[in-house]
C-alpha cells in the first residue's frame, strides 16, 4: 500500500475479515453465500460497503480488520500465532486430545490439570542461566543474570544438537530428530533456536542476556564445544531392497513388489534432503515386463502408464524404426529379399523394446542406494545413431536422464567438454558424503574413460580446495552417469566391464523435442500427477533392475558406432573408396604397399599411424563392412582360423619373405590366393 501511494499517487486500503456466527454455522464466504445469503447475495456487498465507512467493522455477516498499516506480528494476533499458549488456549478442545502437538519447533501438550506445558522442559542441569539476587549498600534487590556454557551445550544436545565429522576431516552441526538428521548451514540457527526456546519459557531479562552476549555465547568458537556424533544409525544400503521417502511415509521396493510404511515403524536414521518433498501416491503398475529369453524382452503398458510423460519419452528414444513407422512401413518376419526401408522386422521391433528395458532397468540401477563390487558400472548414454565421427546427433534426450538424478537425488554435474578433466586437481570439489550420483555430461571425442576405472570399482579420493583430503569408500561413493555423442576408446573386459552402456534414437533432435509431444517443459513445469507418476516409474525401476539386473541394450548400434570411431572418418573414407577398386578387394597386398597409399591420400596422418595401429584400423574395418581379414586363413567349412601361435591363439597373419600381406574378402569367398 505504501509502496502504490509513493509510485503512483494511489491509496489502497487492506482489509481481512472473517464470518460472522451464524445459525447455519456457515464458515467462509462461499458458505454464506450459498446458505444464509442465497437469493439475497448483494446484502453481503452492502454489509461490506456499509462497514468499511465505519470505525467498529463488525458487521451482520462479517467481521472485518483494516491491517493496512499493521506489521506482521499484529496479524499474527488475530490467529493467536504470536504466542504458543494462546494458540494452544485458543483450540484446546482439539489438541487436549493429542499426546502432544508442535507449535513452531517445539513440542507441548496438555496435562491431566488441564494447562498447557512443554515435552521438552528445561532441567536444572540444562538451565543455561543462573539468577543472581544481590542487594545494594540501601538493602535494595535486584536480580542479576549469568549465562551457563556447559548447561546450554547439555540442554541443545538433550535436543538433538550434534557436531557431525565429514570424511574431509571437517565438522557440520546437524539436529537430530528421529528418524530425521537436519544439516545446519549456519550456526545463527541454533542461537536462533536458543532464543526462540528462551521467549516461550523464560522472563525478558533472560532474552536480553543472550542478545548481550551475541557471538561471545553462541558463536562458531563457542559451538565448537558441542559433541560430535558420528554413532548414527544410517540406512544399511540392501542389494535386495529399495526405500524412497516421502513427506507423509516412504515406499519399499522389492523384486516382486512395492509397499508403503510409516515413518513410525522406521529404526535407523535419514538425512532430511532424503525426505522428497511430496506425498506421493501409489497407482496401478505402469509397465509389466516379461523376460522372453536370454535375449529379448516383451512388455506391456497400463492405462496409468500411457499417461506417464517419461514413459513414454523413454519409448520414443528407444524407437530407432519410427521414420519407418512414420511412412507406412509393414511389419514383417523378414526382410530376405525386400526393400529394408519400407518394412520393420520383428527383430527389430523387439531390439527396440530391449532398447528400452534396458534404459529402465540402468536407471534402477542408479537410484538403488547398494553397491556391488560385482556389478559396479557407469552408465553411458551414447546415440545409436549411425554418423560421422566428430558429429553431433545431439539433442537426443541422453541428458534428460541425468536431469531426472540431479532433481530426485544429491548429485553434482560435471562439464564433460572439459578439455583437461583428468588433470583437474580440484574436479570433484562439490562431492561430498550424501552425493549419490556424479553426472559427467557431454564428454568429448577421445575422452579418457579410463581415468575413472578407481572411482568406478574401487574407493573415491578427493582433493578439495584448502589442502583437504577425502576418501569415500567403495559402498558410500557415488555412481557415475555419462552422456556422450560420440563412442568411448578403449577395448578389453577393464573398460566393457565397467560400462552399462545404453542408446538413444535420433527420435528427438535439433527439430522435434519433447515439449513438442508432450506440451510441458519436463521437471519444471510438471504439476503433482506427472511427478507422481514419474516417481512411480522409478520405482518400477528399481524393480525391474532388482529383477533382471543388468540389460545390456541390443549391442550392434553401438558397436558399430564404437568400430567407426576407432577406425576415424579419414581412414573410412579412403578405405571406401581403396577398395572399391576390384583390383585392390580381393586381391594380396603388401601391408607396406597399401599404406603408402593411405598416407599419399592423408598424408599428415603418417606421424601418427603407425604400422601396428593401421593394421588394427584395417581389421576393424573389416568388422566394420563385415568383410573378412585374410580370408585365406580361414576354413570356408567351418569359418575357423585354420592356424593358431604358439600360445593356442588363432593366427590369421600372412607373412611371406619378410613380407606381411593383407587381403579383404568375403567369409565365403573361396577365390585361390
Amino acid at each position: 500500500a505504501i509502496q502504490l501511494k509513493n509510485s503512483r499517487s494511489i491509496y489502497l486500503e487492506i482489509y481481512i475479515g472473517n464470518v460472522q456466527p451464524n445459525e447455519r454455522d456457515d464458515k467462509g464466504i462461499d458458505d454464506l453465500l450459498a446458505n444464509t445469503l442465497r437469493g439475497h447475495e448483494e446484502d453481503l456487498k452492502a454489509d461490506i460497503d456499509y462497514l468499511i465507512n465505519e470505525r467498529s467493522l463488525t458487521g451482520r455477516f462479517v467481521q472485518l480488520y483494516k491491517i493496512t498499516t499493521w506489521p506482521d506480528s499484529k496479524i499474527q494476533e488475530l490467529w493467536s500465532l504470536h504466542n504458543a499458549s494462546e494458540f494452544a488456549q485458543r483450540h484446546k478442545e482439539l489438541l487436549k486430545q493429542l499426546p502432544e502437538f508442535r507449535i513452531g519447533k517445539y513440542r507441548w501438550r496438555f496435562n491431566e490439570k488441564g494447562e498447557i506445558e512443554s515435552t521438552q522442559p528445561v532441567e536444572s542441569e540444562e538451565k543455561y542461566w543462573d539468577e543472581i539476587i544481590k542487594e545494594d549498600r540501601n538493602g535494595n534487590q535486584r536480580t542479576e543474570y549469568r549465562f551457563r556454557y556447559e548447561r546450554c551445550f547439555r540442554f541443545l544436545q538433550n535436543r538433538g544438537f550434534y557436531r557431525f565429522r565429514a570424511p574431509s576431516g571437517d565438522y557440520e552441526y546437524i539436529r537430530i530428530e528421529h528418524p530425521v538428521i537436519s544439516t545446519i548451514e549456519r550456526h545463527e540457527e541454533i542461537r536462533d533456536f536458543v532464543k526462540d526456546f528462551t521467549r516461550e519459557i523464560a522472563n525478558e531479562e533472560v532474552l536480553e542476556m543472550l542478545h548481550r552476549g551475541g557471538p561471545q555465547f553462541l558463536g562458531p568458537e563457542k559451538l565448537s564445544n558441542l559433541a560430535f556424533n558420528n554413532n548414527i544409525m544410517f540406512e544399511e544400503p540392501r542389494r535386495d531392497k529399495q526405500l524412497l521417502y516421502f513427506k507423509d511415509n516412504y515406499w519399499e521396493i522389492r523384486a516382486d513388489e512395492i509397499t508403503v510404511g510409516q515413518y513410525s515403524s522406521i529404526t535407523h536414521q535419514l538425512w532430511k534432503d532424503q525426505i522428497h518433498d511430496m506425498n506421493a501416491a501409489r497407482t496401478e503398475r505402469l509397465i509389466e515386463v516379461e523376460k522372453i529369453n536370454d535375449k529379448y524382452f516383451n512388455y506391456r503398458l497400463s492405462f496409468t502408464g500411457e499417461t506417464c510423460h517419461f514413459l513414454k519419452f523413454l519409448i520414443n528414444t528407444s524407437n530407432f524404426t519410427w521414420r519407418k513407422e512414420k511412412n507406412g512401413a509393414e511389419i514383417v518376419d523378414s526382410a530376405e529379399g525386400l526393400d529394408e526401408s519400407k518394412v520393420i522386422t520383428r527383430q527389430e521391433i523387439m531390439e527396440n523394446k530391449g532398447h528400452l528395458v534396458s534404459k529402465l532397468c540402468a536407471i534402477g540401477y542408479m537410484l538403488l542406494s547398494a553397491k556391488d563390487r560385482s556389478v559396479s558400472k557407469a552408465v553411458v548414454a551414447m546415440d545409436g545413431k549411425q554418423s560421422e565421427v566428430g558429429k553431433s546427433n545431439g539433442r537426443s534426450g541422453k541428458s534428460l536422464i541425468g536431469e531426472l538424478f540431479k532433481q530426485v537425488m544429491p548429485a553434482i554435474y560435471i562439464n564433460g567438454k572439459h578439455k583437461d578433466i583428468e588433470g583437474d586437481n580440484f574436479l570433484w570439489d562439490e562431492l561430498t558424503l550424501k552425493t549419490k550420483v556424479v553426472f559427467i555430461d557431454d564428454v568429448r571425442t577421445n575422452f579418457p574413460f579410463e581415468f575413472l576405472f578407481a572411482n568406478i570399482t574401487g574407493d573415491w579420493s578427493v582433493n578439495y580446495k584448502g589442502n583437504r583430503r577425502a576418501t569415500f569408500p567403495f559402498q558410500q561413493s557415488p555412481k557415475i552417469y555419462m552422456t556422450t555423442n560420440h563412442a568411448l576408446n578403449g577395448e578389453g573386459s577393464s573398460f566393457s566391464d565397467r560400462q552399462w552402456k545404453i542408446a538413444f534414437s535420433d527420435y528427438y533432435n535439433d527439430e522435434h523435442k519433447p515439449v513438442d509431444d508432450f506440451g510441458t517443459l519436463f521437471f519444471d513445469e510438471w504439476d503433482f500427477e506427472q511427478w507422481n507418476l514419474t516417481w512411480n516409474l522409478m520405482a518400477e525401476c528399481i524393480r525391474l533392475y532388482l529383477r533382471f539386473g543388468v540389460v545390456e541394450a541390443p549391442s550392434e548400434r553401438i558397436e558399430l558406432r564404437q568400430l567407426r570411431q576407432f577406425i576415424s572418418e579419414g581412414f573410412l573414407m579412403w578405405a571406401d573408396e581403396y577398395f572399391s577398386d576390384q583390383e585392390h578387394f580381393g586381391t594380396r597386398i603388401p601391408r607396406k604397399v597399401m599404406q603408402e597409399a593411405f598416407f599419399e591420400n592423408s598424408p599428415d596422418q603418417r606421424k601418427w599411424v603407425t604400422p601396428t595401429l593401421f593394421k588394427a584400423k584395417i581389421r576393424k574395418y573389416c568388422e566394420f563392412k563385415g568383410y573378412l581379414f585374410n580370408p585365406q586363413k580361414y576354413d570356408p567349412v567351418t569359418g575357423l582360423c585354420m592356424f593358431l601361435d604358439k600360445d593356442g591363439n588363432p593366427d590369421d597373419d600372412d607373412k611371406s619373405g619378410g613380407v606381411e600381406f593383407f587381403t579383404l574378402g568375403y567369409k565365403e569367398d573361396d577365390k585361390p590366393f
